[in-house]
C-alpha cells in the first residue's frame, strides 16, 4: 500500500524533475503534450520537448457533438476511456523521442461541460479522459482534475491558467498583463510584487470557440478554423451582428467570471437567430473575430489606470491569428500586444506547461488556488492523483 507514495516521494525529492503536461482545449483542434525539467531554484521549467498531436475529424467530431449535450451516457463513458488512450499516445511517442521518463504527468484531460457557480448554486465541470490509463501507460503518477479543488471550495474551477502566471511571471519590479486566448480566453493581471497579492484574472468571454464554430459550420467541415485570420482579413464587419453577440447571457458580468464553449456556442446562435445567414464565411468570421476582440479589449480597460502602461502578453493558440492581433493591437493602442513567446515558453505550448506546473505544484502539497480569481473562499490545492 505504501508503494505509490514512496514513488511519489522519491520524485519530488530530487533537485531536477521531469513533469509531462498534457492537454486538449475547448476548440478540440489538439493534444498538447510538453515535457519540462524542473531545476531547484529557478521558477520557469525549460522545455525539453513540446509536440501537437491533432485530433482525428471523426473523434474530434464526437468530443464536439459531447460538448453541446448530443451524446449519451453510455457515450460520455466510452470517450472517456478514448481520451485517456489518445492522451497516452500522445505521452508515449513524447517520451519515446525525448528518451527520458517523467517523474509525473499532468493531464488536464478534454473539457465536456463546465458551468459557474451561480448565486447559491455550486459550479459543476466534467474534464474527460480516464488518468488511470494514462499511469498504467507510462509508469507514473499522474495528476489531474485540476478544478475540482476548487469547486469544492466554493469556486468556479476556472480560469487555472492565472494561478500559473502568478507562480512563473510576477515581477518584483514591472507590472504585467497576460492574455491567453485558447477556446476561451482569459486574462491575468500581474501588478509588480511578490506572491499572490493583487493578482486577478478571469474569463473574458470567446476566444477561438465562436470563430471555428462557424467557420466550421460555414464550410460544411471542410475547414474548422480560421488560419493566420485570412477569412476575417478578408471580410466585413457586421455591425448589427456583432451588437446582436454582445447580448450573450453573462457576457458583461463582472469578475469573478468564467465561460463554457457549449454555453457561449448556443448563447451566440440565439443572439444571431434572427438574422438569417452571414453574407459569406469571411463576414462571418470577421464578425466574430471583432467581436472576441472587443470581450479581450474590454476586460483589459476594466483593470483600470494602474494597469495603463503595462505590456500585454499573448498566449495559446489565438496568438496565432495574425488578424485577430493586429486588430487587438489596434484596439488597445498605443499599448504594445506582445507574443508571449518572448517571456521564456512559446504561446502555443503555455497551457501545457501550465499543467505540468499544476501537477508539480500538488505533488509538492503547494495550494496553487486563488480565491480572487475564481470566488473560492479558500486557496485549494488543484488536483487528483492516480497511480500505475
Amino acid at each position: 500500500m505504501n508503494m505509490p507514495w514512496a514513488r511519489w516521494n522519491e520524485a519530488i525529492l530530487r533537485p531536477e524533475r521531469h513533469v509531462l503536461g498534457l492537454m486538449s482545449g475547448t476548440s478540440v483542434d489538439a493534444i498538447d503534450a510538453v515535457l519540462v525539467r524542473f531545476a531547484r531554484g529557478e521558477r520557469v521549467p525549460e522545455i525539453v520537448v513540446f509536440r501537437e498531436y491533432h485530433w482525428d475529424p471523426g473523434e474530434r467530431a464526437e468530443l464536439l457533438a459531447a460538448a453541446a449535450g448530443r451524446v449519451p451516457a453510455e457515450g460520455i463513458a466510452r470517450l472517456h476511456a478514448l481520451v485517456g488512450e489518445r492522451f497516452a499516445d500522445a505521452a508515449e511517442d513524447l517520451v519515446v523521442g525525448a528518451t527520458i521518463r517523467p517523474d509525473a504527468v499532468g493531464s488536464h484531460g478534454q473539457t465536456i461541460a463546465h458551468v459557474p457557480k451561480c448565486g447559491e448554486i455550486p459550479a459543476a465541470t466534467l474534464q474527460i479522459g480516464a488518468a488511470p490509463v494514462i499511469a498504467q501507460r507510462l509508469g507514473c503518477v499522474v495528476v489531474h482534475d485540476f478544478r475540482w479543488g476548487d469547486v469544492a471550495a466554493g469556486g468556479h474551477g476556472a480560469p487555472l491558467v492565472p494561478s500559473v502566471d502568478a507562480a512563473l511571471y510576477r515581477s518584483p519590479v514591472e507590472d504585467r498583463i497576460l492574455i491567453n486566448i485558447g477556446g476561451i480566453a482569459n486574462i491575468t493581471w500581474l501588478p509588480r510584487g511578490v506572491g499572490g497579492e493583487g493578482v486577478l484574472g478571469f474569463d473574458t468571454g470567446p476566444g477561438n470557440c465562436l470563430i471555428d464554430h462557424w467557420v466550421g459550420k460555414l464550410a460544411s467541415g471542410r475547414i474548422t478554423m480560421d488560419r493566420d485570420g485570412r477569412l476575417a482579413e478578408a471580410g466585413t464587419v457586421d455591425p448589427l451582428r456583432l451588437g446582436a453577440l454582445g447580448r450573450i447571457p453573462g457576457m458583461w458580468a463582472p469578475p469573478p467570471t468564467t465561460f463554457d464553449r457549449g454555453a457561449l456556442v448556443s448563447g451566440a446562435e440565439a443572439a444571431l437567430a434572427g438574422f438569417g445567414d452571414f453574407g459569406s464565411i469571411e463576414d462571418a468570421a470577421a464578425t466574430l473575430t471583432e467581436f472576441t476582440v472587443s470581450t479581450i479589449a474590454n476586460a483589459v480597460e476594466q483593470l483600470g489606470e494602474t494597469a495603463a502602461s503595462a505590456p500585454i502578453w499573448v498566449s495559446g493558440g489565438g496568438a496565432r491569428n495574425r488578424w485577430l492581433m493586429r486588430r487587438l493591437g489596434g484596439r488597445l493602442a498605443p499599448r504594445a500586444v506582445r507574443d508571449a513567446s518572448g517571456m521564456g515558453i512559446p504561446a502555443d505550448a503555455k497551457e501545457a506547461v501550465a499543467f505540468a506546473v499544476l501537477a508539480d505544484a500538488a505533488l509538492r502539497g503547494e495550494r496553487l488556488g486563488m480565491p480572487a480569481v475564481t470566488g473560492a473562499r479558500s486557496a485549494a490545492l488543484l488536483g487528483s492523483f492516480a497511480f500505475p
